[in-house]
């Protein structure tokens, strides 16, 4: 009988809009973002979708840095859901990620709502525009992103296969 193989997780940490204290489950923005990586995910690899959070009762800045630090993947949505501009606490979050030293840049991923286009500094990180129908989601060319951030959960399952 063989041993069952084990498939390497990968954890894709999202940083996007706080919608206020209450459950995951109820936060239909998360659950929408959640639904979009697990369609990338291939079926070889565990992959964990994971919100950006603070942790109660620590500096936030600094367990925001860790978490950022820590992910093997990061989607950011750096739109402001409330005002359709910017989130400048998400882009901060991006900014975090792009100056970890271990991060590639293939493996940053940015979605833009209404209004909102990454700037030039940005230039070379996959990025998926939505639209809103009330508070759905719309995805455009959500193929080509799912292609991208697939391949980038293969590499990272790769790095972390057993040699």
């Amino acid at each position: 009988m063989q041993p069952k193989s084990i498939k390497p997780r990968v954890n894709v940490h999202v940083g996007y809009e706080w919608a206020g204290p209450g459950s995951a489950r109820d936060d239909t923005h998360w659950t929408q973002l959640r639904d979009l990586i697990k369609r990338s995910s291939p079926t070889s690899v565990d992959v964990r979708p994971l919100r950006i959070r603070g942790t109660q009762g620590q500096d936030l800045l600094t367990t925001i840095r860790r978490r950022v630090a820590h992910a093997d993947i990061l989607v950011f949505d750096i739109t402001s859901v409330k005002n359709g501009s910017f989130n400048f606490n998400v882009v901060l979050e991006v900014g975090m990620a792009i100056g970890c030293s271990h991060f590639r840049k293939n493996r940053v991923f940015i979605l833009a709502g209404p209004g909102v286009k990454p700037g030039s500094d940005l230039a070379g990180i996959l990025y998926l525009k939505y639209s809103l129908r009330g508070d759905r989601l719309v995805f455009v060319d959500e193929d080509g992103f799912n292609h991208g951030l697939a391949a980038a959960i293969r590499a990272c399952a790769k790095d972390k296969r057993p040699a």
